[in-house]
């Protein structure tokens, strides 16, 4: 369950081109800036993202922001839990398998597994660390693997669609998170 950066957010470089006292205060409102508009931009997309089987997506970006100074100014991040991004752009369809560890506490915890009726030619298309000694009868283990499989294999053909609810709420909030980082700017020419 790691975690990805997603929505990066930019001050420019002109922004640090002043001198001296004038250059660390306009950092610093800049900083305090950048800050206000991650936490509003964080607030906003985890009350759009949706709930799912275990209703983790909108919990996981309650890690604080990162902000990080680079040559060409500042760059803020918001942390999510690795696939917010397949969730918000889709995923698959081009043969290539989604994260094995998100789809199979999904089967499991929506019981998927369960209701698979094995066959027997099933048993050769698991993998030897997870094949029972039995010759008829399906391991949980057994079953939850298979269910994994098929579910990732029917992603890979035929894809997810996206719901896009990191990059609609970065749009339609633009406007107020700008105003988030002006805040940072209140009270500087004092």
């Amino acid at each position: 369950m790691g975690n990805k950066r997603v929505i990066p957010l930019e001050v420019p470089r002109e922004v640090f081109t002043q001198k001296g006292a004038l250059r660390k205060r306009l950092r610093v409102a800049a900083r305090r800036g950048l800050l206000n508009a991650l936490l509003f931009n964080q607030r906003q997309i985890s009350l759009a993202a949706p709930t799912g089987v275990q209703g983790i997506l909108g919990n996981s970006l309650g890690v604080p922001p990162t902000i990080q100074e680079t040559p060409d100014g500042l760059n803020g991040f918001l942390t999510a839990i690795s696939y917010a991004l397949f969730i918000d752009e889709g995923f698959g369809g081009k043969g290539k398998f989604p994260p094995k560890d998100a789809i199979e506490r999904w089967v499991r915890i929506k019981g998927v597994h369960k209701s698979l009726d094995p066959k027997p030619w099933m048993k050769k298309i698991l993998p030897e660390k997870v094949r029972s000694k039995s010759k008829e009868k399906f391991t949980t283990k057994e079953l939850l693997w298979l269910a994994t499989y098929f579910v990732r294999r029917k992603i890979a053909q035929v894809g997810v669609k996206g719901t896009g609810f990191i990059t609609q709420t970065a749009i339609q909030n633009r406007t107020a998170s700008e105003n988030q980082f002006l805040q940072g700017f209140k009270g500087f020419g004092k």
